[in-house]
């Protein structure tokens, strides 16, 4: 997810065995062969990242209301 307030991507790796494993994308990963990545806009909700008083946090809130 990538908003005004950051970004959010999640990843899917594999080595040359098929192995995968799958996290975060942290600022500063080095791509080393080929990165595929798909986009997409989503016009049908409002993304904002709000303060969480349980993790102390800014979550990500996703706002089903009409824009």
């Amino acid at each position: 997810m990538l908003t005004s307030d950051g970004s959010h991507i999640h990843i899917s790796l594999s080595d040359q065995k098929g192995h995968v494993v799958g996290g975060h994308l942290k600022p500063g990963a080095i791509v080393h062969t080929t990165a595929e990545v798909a986009l997409m806009p989503m016009t049908d909700v409002r993304v904002t990242r709000e303060h969480c008083p349980l993790s102390g946090y800014r979550e990500l809130v996703v706002h089903t209301d009409p824009m």
